[in-house]
């Protein structure tokens, strides 16, 4: 009877230790599968498994990435503007290829096959083409001819040009059209003005309130002199 009791309580008590065995066997498993699956922190918050072929980020530099975006999308559009010569400083469009702006262009400007040059957003304007020539699709043709002053002053009050009324110009408004840092003669845009010469163009200004001379322009060197009347020199008229 004491066997038998005795024999009975050691299965039943090598059965109950095997059972909590097994049970603990069962949970490391569990804990083993859950951290393979979706990853284990010491402090018990679970990472996401990462996923191939995506860029990972490392926790707390989220917002870093966005601002590091944000810049890169920034210099793309800056560069894509400067591309097309847009400077975003002042909104204003540039040619890369002259350096010159929309501003520039409106300011000073000839006028296509109509022989006239537009300065300063048309507040003055110009013959393009010396005495002796004629404008063809923007430019000018045939060699520039010289008169004596009252030839050139009777010929610009009677040009037609674009149906205004013109004049010599005054000794300042011709000496407005050098460009005395230029390195090539003539000192003027020839942009605007093709096929000038370099010598002395007319002004309506007499030399020193004198009646025999008149203030004559060097688009050579720049200088301004008195010539005499009944002398040579070359024509541009302006609107009067």
């Amino acid at each position: 009877m004491y066997r038998r009791t005795t024999g009975r309580s050691g299965a039943m008590f090598t059965t109950t230790v095997a059972d909590i065995i097994r049970s603990l066997l069962t949970g490391i498993a569990c804990i083993i599968i859950s951290c393979l699956t979706i990853g284990c922190q010491s402090d018990g918050e679970s990472n996401p498994m990462p996923v191939y072929g995506q860029p990972q980020t490392a926790p707390g530099n989220e917002n870093a990435d966005a601002s590091t975006n944000d810049s890169n999308a920034s210099a793309n559009e800056d560069s894509e503007n400067n591309a097309d010569g847009i400077d975003n400083n002042n909104n204003e469009s540039v040619d890369n290829r002259t350096g010159s702006s929309d501003s520039d262009a409106a300011e000073e400007r000839p006028d296509s096959n109509s022989g006239m040059v537009r300065l300063r957003g048309g507040e003055i304007v110009w013959q393009q083409c010396s005495f002796g020539q004629k404008p063809v699709s923007g430019v000018c043709v045939d060699p520039p001819r010289s008169l004596n002053w009252y030839q050139a002053r009777k010929y610009c009050t009677e040009l037609s040009l674009g149906n205004l009324k013109w004049r010599l110009p005054e000794r300042d408004e011709l000496e407005a059209l050098l460009r005395p840092d230029d390195t090539k003669v003539p000192l003027i845009d020839v942009r605007l003005f093709p096929l000038t010469k370099a010598d002395d163009y007319w002004t309506g200004s007499t030399f020193h309130d004198s009646d025999r001379a008149a203030w004559v322009v060097d688009f050579h060197d720049g200088g301004t002199t008195g010539k005499l009347l009944w002398k040579n020199a070359y024509v541009r008229c302006i609107r009067e």
